[in-house]
């Protein structure tokens, strides 16, 4: 009793934490991280264990993990099964993109995407303003120069945008992939385990932080992760598959260095260490080993093609990529950030994974210690690749989660899904349970994983997350302001710190299309004089967000 009483207090100290001292949407969000772990980890612990005494003492009957009907169906039906977690996945991210995002980028990164999915969807690959005016629209990660104005970031994930930016409806894309993601991660589960282990590791993608607010973004890495499981799995089928299976996990290799190559880069060590193993361990004939490699090049060589061919369209060098000319002085490799990025993404991934700080992670090394099977090795090389490559990166990624490893989470998931079946069956074999008490335990620990994350994590990422859409929805303030066209001046943020902009508010209702009936710039004081001279003809008005406040707007 008194453990429950600690468990439920130190939920109800972390709500009251966030209440009294909200984390505001320009706030570090590692600070997140912090309370729960000073709150929810003891709750998760405290709740656990005496749910876990009363499991001893009852006579009650103790239900399994699957039920006997539910084993029955899945066994008979897996795929309809995975689809019924896909569509629910693809709900809930539509319902946090709605309700909660309010359709709305809220990081410059999600702006630049959506600019160039309109650009591309418009059959470009820049757009042109002129030079005189080129600041007033100027955002970090974009490129101005030579008359040509680009996004920065590689050009996969905008192309597949502009397909929803064709149908108006770019804010679906994510949600679909992340139900394709759910899939992939029930078939992923399903070839390197069972079907009971997939179902699994699609239940635990349905209720992950990480998952549901990672898909309901722009982001890419909703489908970077989706071609990185794809390209993994059909990687560890080359082994035994022929040229034409080899060819396919070339292809998809070469699709990842179009969507964010430091994680092709990822994939290519997993690839090398597959073909290794395959060739050591399953002795594989020299000239099987050079065939298969020989399919997988042909499959990934192209893509380094078109790759080096868009850099040299844009920046004038097939070595040098547009975010390298956008962000010249970016360094990557080791320095004074790697302790400090690494731990913030660790910890937030073991609170946002599924929702347990720091207990979240014990589930998949329990896999890796006890089941793994043959691929224990590559896919600790791909985890290890993954989170050595960000580590050597400057920043830590905490947008929506550490987003720098969401690519990794399918697979993680699955193989937390297997730690905790083996779990089940360590309490059966080492501690005498019998079998529906073991799953009893597990199924509590799923129980109380879900009840910690939805009571603890989501509240304080929905106040942020809807907030912060709330301070970006101008769209209605100015249409009942402003007299067509109109030129929206959104003052330049004063002491706020880069994470949030004000004027991306108003760049992703144009997106790059400044001769539009309602155009948004910067304001930039003694400046404004070129803009409105280009602006002649248009009623100009100055936006404050901080105060809500629209007016008409005139040189001192």
């Amino acid at each position: 009793m008194l453990l429950s009483a600690v468990g439920v207090a130190c939920v109800v100290l972390r709500l009251a934490w966030a209440i009294a001292d909200p984390v505001e949407p320009q706030d570090f969000k590692g600070l997140l991280y912090v309370r729960d772990i000073l709150t929810l980890l003891p709750a998760s612990l405290c709740l656990y264990m005496a749910y876990l005494r009363w499991l001893r003492k009852s006579k009650a009957f103790r239900p399994q993990l699957f039920s006997r009907r539910v084993s029955t169906v899945c066994r008979q039906h897996p795929r309809l099964v995975a689809a019924i977690l896909a569509l629910g996945m693809i709900g809930a991210c539509i319902l946090i993109s709605v309700t909660i995002y309010g359709r709305r980028a809220h990081i410059i990164d999600e702006v630049v995407y959506l600019f160039q999915a309109h650009t591309y969807s418009k059959g470009l690959l820049w757009r042109q303003v002129p030079p005189n005016i080129a600041e007033f629209f100027d955002l970090p990660y974009f490129v101005q120069i030579s008359n040509k104005w680009y996004g920065s970031f590689f050009p996969g994930h905008p192309l597949v945008l502009a397909l929803g930016v064709l149908l108006n409806a770019a804010w679906v894309v994510n949600p679909v992939l992340s139900g394709v993601l759910v899939a992939l991660t029930v078939y992923a589960g399903a070839k390197l385990f069972d079907s009971q282990t997939g179902l699994l590791a699609g239940l635990l993608c349905l209720l992950s932080p990480f998952a549901l607010f990672q898909g309901a973004s722009y982001f890419s890495h909703t489908t970077t992760a989706v071609l990185l499981t794809l390209a993994t799995m059909l990687m560890l089928r080359t082994t035994e598959g022929g040229i034409g299976l080899c060819f396919s996990a070339g292809v998809a290799l070469g699709l990842l260095l179009l969507f964010r190559p430091m994680t092709s880069a990822t994939a290519v060590v997993f690839a090398t260490v597959i073909l290794g193993q395959a060739a050591w361990r399953m002795r594989m004939a020299r000239a099987t080993l050079l065939k298969k490699t020989a399919a997988i090049s042909a499959g990934f060589l192209p893509f380094v093609a078109i790759l080096l061919f868009y850099n040299w369209i844009l920046t004038g060098d097939p070595l040098r990529t547009p975010h390298q000319v956008a962000i010249p002085d970016e360094y990557i490799g080791p320095g004074v950030h790697m302790f400090t990025n690494t731990t913030i993404n660790l910890i937030g991934l073991s609170v946002d994974l599924v929702g347990v700080p720091i207990l979240g992670l014990a589930p998949m090394v329990i896999c890796f210690l006890r089941g793994v099977g043959p691929w224990r090795f590559p896919l600790a090389v791909l985890f290890l690749a993954n989170g050595t490559l960000y580590a050597l990166y400057p920043y830590h990624g905490l947008s929506y989660g550490p987003r720098f490893y969401f690519e990794c989470v399918p697979l993680m998931l699955v193989l937390s899904a297997r730690g905790l079946i083996i779990l089940s069956a360590l309490l059966v074999k080492r501690r005498g349970w019998d079998t529906r008490k073991a799953q009893a335990a597990v199924a509590g620990l799923l129980l109380f994983t879900g009840a910690t994350s939805f009571c603890g994590v989501f509240p304080e990422r929905v106040y942020t997350f809807y907030t912060r859409a709330a301070y970006l929805d101008i769209g209605n303030l100015v249409a009942k302001s402003v007299q067509q066209p109109a030129l929206v001046l959104i003052e330049e943020p004063v002491g706020r710190p880069a994470r949030v902009i004000p004027y991306i508010a108003g760049f992703q209702l144009h997106l790059g299309d400044i001769n539009g009936k309602v155009v948004y710039a910067r304001d930039l004081g003694m400046k404004n004089r070129v803009l409105l001279a280009h602006y002649q003809g248009y009623s100009v008005y100055r936006l404050s967000l901080e105060k809500r406040e629209i007016a008409n707007y005139s040189l001192p």
